[in-house]
């Protein structure tokens, strides 16, 4: 019997030991863990500034490229008379003000014994009038040269796309859908679920919140069982908690140069306490 018991308590020994050797062996002290699904760290509709048709779409779904990659070119030739049209009507505005500028400095020049203060006042509007007529006319010019530059559209990031939702040729209206939508895959985040308990016993001892923060180095599962092999680093605690589970969920944000990390996987992150 005594023998018996001896053997057990060895064998818990060992199997506690072995928990905490696993809890050891990472970058730190093991702190929690928790299930997460990898999100984008940030994403960004292509759309059309103002309706047009669609010359070329030149990305496909799954297509991986860099900031400054053409994306969509849209027909230009109507957008660009119309820069033109807004351009050379500001031109017009201005000849018009130097017209009425000079019409009133000949008035005063005569002055009230060969022009009345009513002409006098009378030019002095004309002018007020064509000053603002030139600042609108420039800013409908502005707006037309800005609308037609946005015919073409790049990419603001390096990322992958989705799948387009239009084809070439397609007519694009005030209310149709994106059409598509670029994802930033380097860094990415995962969202993780998990409880607050250990942040707010830190908190209370005396941490604030960005030194518990950045106190921590995160390691991910893939997965099939692999090690990711970068750390990353929390961002973002819950705002809100599940009343029932008390759950809530944090970003974590991962280096991903390899592109190993897609949206959507479900993985498990550990975290671990810096050493101090």
């Amino acid at each position: 019997m005594a023998r018996k018991l001896l053997q057990a308590t060895l064998i818990t020994t060992l199997l506690c030991a072995a928990v905490v050797n696993a809890q050891s062996s990472g970058p730190g002290v093991f702190s929690a863990e928790g299930e997460g699904v990898v999100v984008p760290a940030k994403s960004w509709d292509v759309s059309a500034a103002a309706e047009n048709q669609i010359d070329t779409v030149h990305f496909i779904e799954g297509q991986f490229v860099k900031e400054g990659d053409l994306l969509v070119t849209f027909d230009q030739v109507f957008k660009q008379w119309d820069a033109k049209i807004g351009e050379l009507a500001h031109q017009q505005a201005v000849a018009e003000l130097e017209l009425a500028q000079a019409d009133l400095s000949r008035k005063k020049r005569l002055g009230t014994n060969s022009v009345s203060e009513v002409e006098i006042a009378q030019a002095e509007a004309r002018v007020k009038i064509a000053e603002a007529t030139v600042e609108t006319k420039r800013l409908n010019a502005e707006k037309a040269k800005a609308i037609s530059d946005l015919q073409l559209i790049h990419a603001p990031f390096d990322g992958q796309m989705s799948a387009p939702r239009f084809r070439d040729n397609a007519n694009v209206v005030a209310d149709s859908p994106e059409i598509g939508t670029l994802y930033q895959l380097d860094p990415i985040h995962v969202r993780v679920e998990g409880t607050y308990e250990k942040h707010q016993e830190l908190i209370l001892a005396g941490e604030s919140h960005d030194s518990v923060m950045g106190s921590l180095t995160l390691v991910l599962e893939l997965p099939g069982g692999s090690e990711f092999p970068h750390h990353g680093r929390l961002i973002s605690t819950p705002f809100e908690f599940d009343p029932e589970t008390g759950i809530g969920y944090s970003i974590a944000e991962f280096p991903n140069p390899e592109f190993l990390l897609r949206p959507g996987m479900k993985v498990l992150v550990t975290s671990y306490e810096n050493s101090k």
